[in-house]
């Protein structure tokens, strides 16, 4: 599988389309972010999209990471997407 950040250049057409692409899509970890209040899965840690949710600070996707045992938020950044080719 091929992962890439091909996704922090898309465009939608409105919030409805954004939350269908990003619903079950694959996605693997790209950058770590442990502190007291924010664990994310280690780099490379593949998950699934299981929620998305547009914020007056940005978006946020609710992935579940099987390997890991739980679902977190992170944002679109912290993460490659599956290639569409």
């Amino acid at each position: 599988m091929n992962f890439n950040n091909s996704h922090l250049s898309k465009s939608f057409e409105d919030i409805e389309h954004k939350r269908r692409w990003w619903q079950g899509k694959l996605v693997k970890v790209r950058s770590t972010i442990n502190t007291l209040f924010i664990n994310t899965p280690p780099e490379e840690e593949i998950g699934i999209v299981v929620e998305f949710l547009q914020t007056s600070v940005g978006d946020h996707l609710r992935v579940h990471f099987v390997s890991y045992g739980k679902c977190t938020w992170v944002f679109p950044s912290d993460v490659f997407t599956q290639d569409e080719t």
